[in-house]
């Protein structure tokens, strides 16, 4: 088994969850209404989407409902993100809102390959 890791850019119109959905979709090769797994078993997609909203308004609603002061990339504020397991992959939703989708380490580690990478800009599933 090879050790992946896809990036998915979000939809213009897509939230952080249905981003999430689409990107497992694809990298199980299936249409995502045919998956096994459901998404609120490994994270809420209510707060997940909230965060991510908050994020791209440049605000953090949560606790501050003014824009956001820090500036980008300062290495003293961390760019926020969320990692879970889900459908058997690792999945990381960046500060951009990038889905970063991976195999589990454990199961690359067994077959020793190194990790790839490959970048999918907008794809829809299947």
């Amino acid at each position: 088994m090879v050790r992946f890791t896809a990036v998915y850019e979000p939809e213009s119109d897509e939230s952080a969850s249905e981003t999430v959905i689409r990107a497992v979709a694809d990298a199980r090769d299936v249409h995502p209404a045919e998956m096994d797994a459901c998404l609120y078993d490994a994270v809420d997609p209510d707060a997940l989407d909230a965060l991510f909203a908050a994020i791209s308004s440049g605000c953090d609603q949560a606790t501050n409902p003014q824009p956001a002061t820090s500036p980008a990339g300062d290495p003293a504020v961390p760019d926020p993100s969320v990692s879970f397991s889900f459908a058997g992959l690792g999945i990381l939703v960046d500060a951009n809102g990038r889905v970063h989708v991976s195999e589990h380490a454990a199961a690359a580690d067994a077959t020793g390959t190194a990790p790839t990478q490959r970048s999918v800009a907008s794809a829809r599933s299947r």
